[in-house]
């Protein structure tokens, strides 16, 4: 069935790196298979040869009683973690032996995502994929909205399933059209990304006076979103965001506690190579613990300003790509209200830009004045690192429950869901 399905642009250009990928999906995750794929495959290798009937024995599992539409069965991975199908030229051996109907519904899919939000099929990508994660970070126009159908992309049945996203609360109804809001608020260029993130908090907040309030509250509500649909609103929202006297210290310890606390964790994966370069560079001193913590602070702020000072509309794009991927990803009638929502990716957002900011190859460039120098060398590492961080980030919070509640942890112990911790998050 042929249907209308809004994505991002990015999404239009993608495609799998397969054996040049700098981290497969093959490799560390036990996939799930649903029970068509299962008996689909199994029919394949089993009337292929005696020794491919051997190799799905071996390398799928049954999951008796399992309730999940998915979880019929599994794949096992082999001592080296990689998936038992692929093979030593990197390649799925279910793909290129067998064709690509013949993957069971996640691989076929990931790393694309799809939600139904007021019955639209919406599309998006998990940058956990490092290939996902370069489309929609480095181009200025990737997070633009388009409209395709779902007849170009491969096994459109899949996508007949129900992709429908909760949705309650006085809001649920005109999702879209607080989405769209959102959307016109990151593309109002006039303003650094700061403020947009800034005005998204705000209409953010307006709404869940609705959900606290929904029946005093929704006249009010469609008046004041009303009222910010103006430039000069924005313009006049900006700067009173650029005159608060906000402190980044809330995001920096935020940030801080996270690294960490990760960096002591042995299932932190590619995540954890990358936060163990960080705590390399500081060694603590004997007694003087806090010392080296203060030196990592010093370098995100000087970092942050030599960075944003020679490349701030490399940053912007990172920042507004990242939010428009995650306004489709997840939706807010998923979280207990908007704000929530919002703060949720400002939280995941610090913490993304302090990695980044302290990664070594970027402190000495900037120790280098590599952007003064050569700024194009300067704007390509600036680049790759942002995308390195953002895809092992995302990679680990993908598998690692511990990441989503190390975020929702915090942002219940610290009170974050507010308008001035919205501020401070934005302002580090």
């Amino acid at each position: 069935m042929t249907e209308p399905l809004q994505t991002l642009k990015y999404l239009t250009d993608f495609k799998c790196l397969a054996a040049e990928c700098p981290d497969t999906c093959c490799r560390g995750w036990t996939v799930l298979m649903d029970q068509p794929s299962y008996k689909k495959l199994k029919k394949a290798m089993q009337r292929s040869s005696v020794s491919e009937a051997k190799r799905f024995r071996d390398s799928v599992e049954r999951l008796p009683d399992n309730k999940l539409s998915n979880g019929y069965a599994s794949m096992r991975l082999d001592a080296n973690g990689n998936c038992s199908f692929l093979d030593p030229d990197g390649l799925c051996h279910i793909h290129s032996r067998y064709g690509e109907d013949k993957l069971c519904y996640t691989c076929s899919l990931y790393p694309k995502v799809f939600s139904r939000r007021n019955d639209v099929l919406h599309m998006t990508a998990s940058l956990s994929c490092p290939a996902a994660a370069r489309l929609c970070l480095l181009d200025a126009e990737a997070g633009g909205r388009i409209e395709i159908t779902t007849s170009g992309l491969p096994r459109d049945e899949l996508l007949g399933k129900d992709y429908s996203s909760a949705a309650e609360g006085p809001g649920a109804e005109i999702v879209s059209v607080i989405t769209d809001l959102f959307f016109q608020f990151l593309d109002f260029d006039e303003v650094p990304v700061a403020s947009r993130l800034f005005f998204i908090a705000q209409l953010a907040a307006i709404l869940s006076e609705g959900y606290a309030d929904p029946d005093g509250a929704g006249a009010r509500m469609a008046e004041d979103i009303e009222a910010m649909v103006n430039a000069e609103v924005l313009l006049g929202l900006h700067r009173e965001f650029s005159a608060l006297q906000t402190s980044p210290m809330e995001a920096i310890t935020l940030a801080q506690k996270f690294l960490l606390t990760r960096v002591a964790d042995n299932t932190a994966g590619r995540l954890k190579e990358l936060l163990v370069r960080i705590v390399e560079r500081y060694p603590q001193t004997a007694g003087k613990p806090d010392d080296s913590a203060a030196k990592m602070v010093r370098d995100y702020q000087d970092s942050v300003a030599y960075w944003t000072g020679h490349c701030p509309e490399r940053i912007d794009t990172f920042v507004s790509n990242l939010c428009k991927n995650y306004l489709y990803y997840k939706g807010y009638p998923e979280f207990t209200n908007p704000l929530a929502y919002v703060m949720y990716f400002l939280a995941t957002l610090s913490i993304i830009r302090f990695l980044l900011f302290v990664q070594p190859q970027l402190l000495s460039a900037m120790e280098n004045d590599l952007a003064g120098a050569d700024r194009e060398s300067a704007v390509r590492l600036l680049d790759d690192t942002a995308v390195d961080v953002v895809q092992r980030f995302y990679r680990e919070m993908q598998h690692n429950a511990t990441i989503v509640d190390f975020i929702n942890r915090e942002m219940a112990e610290r009170g974050m869901v507010n308008l001035r911790f919205a501020a401070f998050l934005i302002s580090a």
